[in-house]
């Protein structure tokens, strides 16, 4: 939900919170409407917008704290599990495969809470320390990992051949 992100971004701003965000992902065919005049209103604000090569994905990525996910649909997550792995704090909708990763802590259900969740780690470094390293503490990313999903996957299939 492009303008969920935007009005959440525009939010903030005129808060007068501190930040930098990199709105990251292939282009499509049209841009969004809310994207059009993006760097315009956030300025300085936005850091990289629409498609990196691989190398600035992975770079941006390991420079992140947070990684938003406005999805209104999503199969799996893989973005928001690439950028946790590689330290950012995710967020997301309490919805979708999301509650099926994450701890309610990483969940919002509505739009204040997400941006009550993003002002107070931006105005508050340590809480957003300290919220980051019990993720990182509790979380498991090997039961994500290829080594652990192949065999299942493989043994799901061939109960159907």
């Amino acid at each position: 939900n492009p303008q969920f992100l935007v009005n959440t971004l525009l939010e903030l701003n005129k808060r007068q919170v501190d930040f930098r965000v990199s709105i990251l992902g292939e282009r499509t065919q049209s841009i969004p409407e809310c994207f059009e005049n993006i760097g315009e209103l956030l300025k300085e604000k936005l850091v990289n917008f629409g498609y990196l090569g691989k190398d600035e994905y992975y770079r941006a990525l390991l420079d992140g704290d947070v990684v938003i996910s406005t999805a209104g649909h999503e199969f799996y997550g893989v973005a928001m599990l690439e950028a946790a792995y590689c330290g950012c704090l995710p967020v997301a909708p309490n919805k979708l495969v999301y509650p099926e990763i994450y701890p309610d802590t990483s969940l919002y259900n509505t739009s204040n809470q997400l941006i009550k969740m993003l002002y107070n780690w931006c105005k508050n470094r340590p809480l957003f320390e300290r919220d980051r390293a019990i993720f990182y503490e509790n979380f498991n990313f090997d039961k994500y990992s290829s080594v652990q999903l192949v065999p299942k996957f493989i043994s799901m299939t061939k109960a159907h051949i």
